[in-house]
């Protein structure tokens, strides 16, 4: 399966516990279908004193989320993302060439082009 999300797209955490969660794309993890979102995704981890970590403690850890929980914010809307848990503010991405014959990347709620594919 394709991941249609890039690094550095603005997203929102559409289910799960971090559910509402708003952030930019950090990394994909494309063998385990996972996105790092700042700000969501994370987990403390105790960890004993170690020869890496002599002091030992708490540390955050971020896991990621499946890229299946996550919707882009469109660009349209993102100026006014207040409401960026609001459906018509979230959009799918489609995929499209123009007469060049350049693959882009586009908003399929609004139309406008996200940007180019490779």
């Amino acid at each position: 399966m394709k991941c249609k999300i890039k690094k550095g797209d603005s997203v929102v955490v559409i289910t799960g516990r971090d559910k509402g969660a708003r952030g930019t794309v950090i990394a994909i993890d494309y063998a385990r279908h996972r996105v790092l979102v700042e700000g969501a995704g994370e987990f403390l981890r105790h960890t004993k004193p170690s020869s890496s970590h002599p002091e030992g403690g708490i540390f955050k850890k971020n896991l990621g989320i499946h890229w299946s929980n996550i919707m882009i914010i469109d660009p349209e809307f993102k100026e006014n993302s207040y409401q960026y848990w609001s459906r018509n503010v979230l959009t799918r991405i489609g995929f499209k060439f123009d007469e060049n014959g350049e693959k882009f990347r586009y908003a399929k709620r609004s139309g406008e082009i996200i940007g180019r594919v490779r």
